[in-house]
C-alpha cells in the first residue's frame, strides 16, 4: 500500500518543527505538506487528509493552538478509513498528551476517532529503531462504549417488545432512512422503547421503521398517528398531552385528577370538554382546542 505523510503546521514555515522535520526524514513514502493550516480552506484540508495514510504535527497546544484541538477531532472523526497520526507535543514522552487529550475532550469525542491510531511522537532520537508512544484511551471510553452497546441492543430487540396498542400509520414529516418505506394506512404494532425516548417519554408512539425503531408525533401541525386499540381515560389523558406538547408530568395530583374527571363527566359534549382542559392548562385555544376535541371524539362516547 502506497504511504502518504500529510504534515500540518500553523506557520508559514517547517523552519521551527524540528521534531516533524526528523519525523519526515525518515519517512518512506510521499509527503504533503500543509504550512499555514490555520489559512486553508476547508475542502483542501479534507481532501488531502482523506487521501494519507499518516499525519505528522508538532504543537504545544497554546496561543491558538489548543482551540484547533476540537476542529482536528471532529475532522478525524468524519475520515472513516484509519490513519496514523503522530503528534509531536512539548518534547513529552506520551504521558502529557494523553492527560491534555483526556482534559480536554469527551468521552464521546474520544471513540468518535478511535479507528485511528493516534501516536505520541518520540522527540528524543537515540537510534535509528526510533519508536513512538500509542494512546489508548479504553480506560476512559469503557463505561460509554458500554452504554451504548446496551442502547444498540435494546433498539435491535424493539419489535419484540409491543405494547399490545395497535397504530395506524397516517403519514410522516421526517426525513432519513429509518422514514423510508413507512407502511402509510396500515396498522402496526406499537413499541416499548421509553429508554430512547428523551426523560423516558416519547413526544408520540414509536413503531418499527426502515431497520430501527421510530417516532410518530401529532404535535407538529400534522397528524402522523392515530391509537385505534381502545385506550384507557388515563391513556386518552396522555394522548392529550402528547398532542398539545403539555408535560402532564408537571401537574399536581389534584390537577391530574381533575382533567381526569373533566374527561369521565357525561353532562358536557367533548368540544365543551376540550374548551375547559384548555383553560385549564392554560394553553391557546386555537388549534389544541380541535386537536384534543378530535382525540375525544375517536376515544370517547360523545355526550348530546
Amino acid at each position: 500500500m502506497k504511504k502518504t505523510l500529510l504534515v500540518i503546521e500553523n506557520d508559514h514555515t517547517l523552519e521551527r518543527a524540528n521534531h516533524v522535520n526528523h519525523f519526515m526524514k525518515d519517512y518512506d513514502g510521499e509527503i504533503i505538506v500543509m504550512t499555514g493550516f490555520g489559512q486553508r480552506k476547508t475542502e483542501e484540508i479534507f481532501k488531502n487528509v482523506s487521501k494519507c495514510t499518516d499525519v505528522a504535527v508538532q504543537t504545544v497546544f497554546i496561543g491558538g493552538s489548543d482551540g484547533q484541538l476540537q476542529s482536528m477531532i471532529g475532522l478525524f472523526a468524519k475520515i472513516s478509513k484509519p490513519i496514523n497520526v503522530y503528534i509531536a507535543y512539548m518534547n513529552s514522552r506520551g504521558t502529557e498528551l494523553y492527560d491534555y487529550f483526556v482534559d480536554n475532550l469527551t468521552p464521546e469525542q474520544l471513540i468518535s476517532i478511535e479507528h485511528h491510531n493516534i501516536f505520541a511522537m518520540n522527540t528524543e532520537y537515540y537510534d535509528d529503531n526510533t519508536t513512538h508512544l500509542k494512546l489508548d484511551f479504553t480506560s476512559v471510553t469503557k463505561k460509554l462504549h458500554k452504554e451504548l452497546t446496551k442502547k444498540r441492543v435494546y433498539k435491535t430487540t424493539a419489535a419484540y417488545r409491543p405494547t399490545g396498542r395497535k397504530i395506524l400509520v397516517l403519514g410522516c414529516t421526517a426525513n432519513g432512512k429509518p422514514f423510508e418505506n413507512l407502511p402509510i394506512g396500515q396498522e402496526v404494532d406499537e413499541l416499548e422503547c421509553s429508554e430512547l425516548s428523551k426523560n423516558g417519554k416519547s413526544r408520540g408512539v414509536w413503531i418499527m421503521g426502515n431497520g430501527e425503531p421510530i417516532t410518530l408525533v401529532n404535535d407538529c401541525g400534522f397528524t402522523e398517528y392515530k391509537v385505534v386499540s381502545k385506550m384507557s381515560i388515563e391513556e386518552v389523558l396522555t394522548e392529550i398531552g402528547k398532542a398539545i406538547s403539555f408535560d402532564l408530568d408537571g401537574l399536581k395530583s389534584i390537577e391530574y385528577n381533575g382533567l381526569l374527571y373533566i374527561l369521565k363527566d357525561d353532562e358536557d359534549n367533548n368540544m365543551t370538554k376540550a374548551n375547559i382542559i384548555c383553560e385549564e392548562l392554560k394553553v391557546p385555544k386555537r388549534g389544541n382546542r380541535q386537536r384534543i376535541y378530535t382525540l375525544l371524539n375517536e376515544n370517547l362516547v360523545v355526550s348530546i
